[in-house]
């Protein structure tokens, strides 16, 4: 395990690619990385789909990547000054070898995967109670964001859209369609409107949380079922779409709506479903489509300011976001919530 001289027992949640369940587990670390308890852990559409239903093919997919963190210990990175007792929202990645650069850990091959999520020391899957983090994965949020960090790394992903548009010169346009409104879209919704931006909302639930955070922006916010006639009738309407359902079926839908010689921002990993592929409709329309599936560090900052901001300007839409608090050890009722009664599960480790 090159240099890695700390080793501590954990309680936390595992997953092994095949199930999840409850063990006290093995930590490892090297000297400079920093002990971390962790207070909030939330579940992404990822670790519902990986997981449990995709198991196999997405073996690597681990949870506890949108996690809110105390320090226990001092430290610093690259002048960053890392305080015990401070909060931090950690950058999940893949951590490259010390020993072998430019090649995943090897010491990740024995002890936590090849996927080592959060820049961590543990296997794919763990969510533990007490943990190692590398200090240049940590981005210091302030107390008041204790109950709501963990919307920190989705709205970094946000961001980094929002930013990529703004590039690219495709937000002069008055409305924007955005297909999924799980917590990655209504956060970006949340950030078009705030923009003054209208938006166009597409969602297969008509009712439920999602219906009702959504109406919570306001007029500048319109929604529209994702049901064939609706977006037939829609088709060709919008020279930027956000997709960001990360389904196959929603990227068809994403090209449909989208105008000719338009831009889809696809944001996510699409989930293997038996549609047709949209392929056709791209070239003949002359669509650009660009991906999105993660955020660097400035994103993150401005998403901590932004989260900030909206504990005054938009309360109620953050706790109408959070559908879920549940205790890490009755995780399982996590993962039996229906997906149209849940927005962000997330789980209490303190």
């Amino acid at each position: 395990m090159h240099n890695a001289k700390r080793i501590i027992q954990t309680d936390g949640i595992v997953s092994d690619g095949k199930r999840i369940f409850r063990a006290v587990t093995q930590q490892c670390g090297f000297d400079w990385w920093i002990l971390v308890h962790t207070l909030w852990t939330a579940l992404c559409g990822g670790d519902y789909e990986g997981r449990i239903s995709l198991p196999k093919v997405l073996k690597q997919m681990a949870v506890h990547h949108e996690a809110v963190v105390v320090a226990k210990e001092n430290g610093q990175w690259n002048g960053q000054m890392i305080k015990s007792g401070c909060l931090y929202v950690p950058i999940p990645g893949r951590r490259l070898c010390i020993q072998f650069p430019n090649k995943a850990c090897l010491f990740g091959d024995e002890v936590c995967g090849l996927y080592v999520n959060r820049g961590t020391s543990r296997w794919p899957g763990y969510a533990t109670v007490i943990n190692f983090e590398d200090s240049q994965y940590l981005i210091l949020i302030p107390d008041v964001l204790a109950d709501y960090g963990f919307l920190v790394e989705p709205l970094a992903i946000c961001q980094h859209t929002i930013r990529t548009a703004i590039e690219l010169r495709l937000l002069n346009q008055d409305r924007v369609a955005v297909v999924g409104l799980g917590v990655l879209g209504l956060l970006t919704a949340a950030e078009l409107v705030d923009m003054g931006i209208e938006v166009v909302g597409y969602d297969i639930y008509a009712t439920g949380p999602r219906r009702d955070a959504f109406d919570m922006l306001g007029p500048m916010a319109t929604f529209v079922e994702s049901e064939p006639n609706s977006i037939k009738a829609n088709a060709g309407q919008y020279p930027l779409v956000i997709e960001i359902a990360g389904g196959q079926k929603s990227l068809v839908d994403a090209v449909s709506l989208v105008e000719m010689g338009g831009t889809v921002l696809a944001v996510g990993i699409p989930m293997c479903e038996n549609v047709v592929s949209p392929h056709k409709d791209i070239v003949v329309k002359g669509v650009t489509v660009k991906g999105i599936v993660s955020a660097d560090r400035l994103d993150y900052m401005q998403a901590v300011c932004a989260l900030r901001l909206w504990l005054h300007t938009r309360p109620d839409l953050l706790e109408k976001l959070v559908t879920h608090r549940i205790r890490y050890e009755d995780f399982e009722k996590a993962l039996a919530i229906d997906p149209k009664d849940r927005i962000k599960v997330a789980l209490a480790f303190n």
